[in-house]
């Protein structure tokens, strides 16, 4: 696949994903079973849709970037959107304005990212020196921010294999940037960064970054990362750049305007490594099933019901006999591993 690379952890961990299947494909046939025969949906899957990840870099590197960062948050929690911060660990470990900020955020829409351990390139690094950097790194992140990081964003995305074994004595699942298909962790690529130049910082155009998306929106690919800094949305006196925010904001509301899924680096891994055991299909032509029961991790499922389901849609789990009504705004759920759910109008 373009969008991650799917790795071997080698003689420790096997990852093994042989194609997308099931509600990967967006014209992909969803087969269930009534009375024992098969019931095939074509040319229509209700529960497909592209994932996004949003990922800001560089947090914690000058205390003076806090507006920004504060601005991004509030944005989040106002368009319903999640966003992975890769936080710089040694300069934020003494920002303790920053640091008491991202403890009060709802971590329902954001994810913890270690990056690196101060801004340097990691590739190239003895195995003994990145150790070293990554163990610092990943104390600093569990003592302040009291999670557990399973995340690594190399500054600059450079890294190597030496990187991804000290990741997996570490716990780490995923890295960004990586290209060689030999790693212990599963590897994310960058597909669009919002800023095109530095030294001074310049944005890519709204017209730019629609032409890159619907590329992507309108190809195979379902996973696509894009990358910005929220430091660079500020002026030189520190105060936010109006043009800047209000054109990252229309990039939001252009990728809401999509049926897409927005998704954590950590959120992207977990799918990814249940994919294979994520059941989909029908009950019958008005009720589907979703089976979770053999998956590792807990799930957020969106479904796009069909347009002839215009009353309330409920949402059975067969696990508890729990019944809620699904929010008509949102059309999604928590699914929770080993339980299954009927959904019907």
């Amino acid at each position: 696949m373009k969008k991650y690379l799917l790795t071997l952890q080698i003689a420790i961990l096997i990852i093994v994903m042989v194609g997308l299947s099931g509600c990967n494909e967006p014209y992909q046939n969803i087969e269930g079973a009534t009375n024992g025969e098969n019931i095939v949906i074509e040319n229509y899957n209700p529960f497909y849709c592209k994932k996004v990840i949003l990922r800001d870099d560089d947090i914690g590197r000058k205390p003076q970037n806090l507006p920004g960062l504060e601005w991004v948050s509030n944005l989040a929690v106002k368009k319903d959107i999640k966003i992975t911060f890769g936080i710089i660990p040694k300069p934020f470990g003494s920002d303790f304005k920053t640091i008491n900020y991202l403890n009060q955020l709802n971590k329902e829409y954001f994810e913890f990212a270690t990056h690196g351990y101060e801004h340097i390139k990691f590739r190239g690094l003895s195995y003994e020196q990145q150790y070293s950097l990554i163990e610092n790194g990943t104390r600093i992140m569990e003592e302040y921010l009291h999670c557990k990081p399973y995340t690594f964003i190399p500054p600059f995305d450079r890294s190597d294999i030496n990187t991804t074994k000290v990741l997996s004595v570490f716990e780490y699942h995923s890295i960004t940037g990586l290209k060689d298909p030999q790693s212990y962790v599963l590897s994310f690529l960058t597909d669009f960064e919002y800023e095109n130049d530095w030294y001074p910082a310049k944005h890519c155009s709204l017209a730019e970054f629609k032409t890159n998306f619907d590329q992507f929106y309108n190809s195979t690919d379902e996973y696509y990362m894009f990358v910005f800094h929220d430091s660079t949305f500020l002026d030189e006196e520190g105060k936010l750049n109006v043009t800047i925010i209000d054109r990252f904001e229309n990039i939001i509301d252009y990728i809401k305007s999509k049926n897409v899924q927005f998704m954590t680096i950590e959120e992207a891994y977990r799918r990814l490594n249940d994919e294979n055991v994520i059941n989909i299909g029908i009950i019958n032509e008005s009720s589907y099933y979703v089976d979770l029961r053999e998956c590792f991790y807990n799930h957020t499922i969106k479904i796009i019901p069909p347009l002839d389901w215009s009353k309330d849609i409920y949402l059975r789990d067969d696990t508890t006999g729990q019944i809620t009504i699904l929010d008509k705004e949102k059309f999604e759920f928590q699914g929770t591993k080993g339980h299954i759910y009927n959904i019907s109008p």
